[in-house]
């Protein structure tokens, strides 16, 4: 992982014992999110603060972590894996402690932003575990958002202060073609593409 800032590259020191580590996210205050490997070959969710490494742990039982996303009170967005199957379960890191966020209803849910209000996106599945489903997760509660067709599914990648959320889904069952989507007031609306097939 490196830090870019006014035309200098700096690399990011791994969690202690670990030799490899990735940058996801940074916020205003220049701190950064992502994963890092350990000395035990397990990866968990990191927070660079000054360049400092900070291993944020797992959600209990959990054996690896990833953080995706960082607000600018320092609330850290992702998802901790746990050992022997690929359930995944969205967390939110806030003030020493990591919160499991829940599910959609289906075998996993990931977490790819918070904003300042500590809402945060991602996705996850709906009984059934067809597709997966972008959510709205604030006060304890995950909200489906829907798709942009039916049986189809979506992504929430990226919220802003004010709430909205966009996020990539695609129109038919066979994964294609891909849209980018904006939803704002309760509404997902259809951004379509740039002309290409997907």
């Amino acid at each position: 992982g490196f830090l870019y800032s006014n035309g200098v590259t700096k690399d990011l020191a791994p969690i202690p014992g670990g030799s490899n580590c990735n940058a996801y996210a940074i916020n205003d205050a220049g701190q950064i999110v992502g994963s890092s490997d350990r000395a035990d070959s397990s990866t968990h969710a990191c927070l660079w603060t000054n360049g400092v490494p900070q291993d944020l742990g797992t959600l209990v039982g959990g054996t690896n972590s990833y953080a995706n996303g960082i607000n600018s009170s320092g609330q850290v967005a992702g998802y901790s894996q746990y050992a022997g199957d690929s359930n995944r379960h969205a967390f939110l890191w806030s003030n020493g402690s990591m919160q499991d966020l829940g599910d959609l209803g289906g075998f996993y849910s990931i977490a790819n932003a918070v904003n300042l209000a500590g809402q945060v996106t991602g996705e996850s599945y709906p009984p059934g575990d067809s597709y997966e489903h972008a959510f709205l997760w604030e006060n304890g509660v995950m909200q489906d958002l829907g798709a942009l067709a039916p049986g189809t599914g979506t992504r929430g990648l990226a919220i802003n202060d004010s709430g909205q959320i966009v996020g990539v889904g695609y129109k038919s069952q066979s994964m294609t073609p891909w849209h980018a989507f904006l939803y704002s007031n309760g509404a997902m609306i259809d951004l379509g593409t740039l002309g290409g097939s997907d």
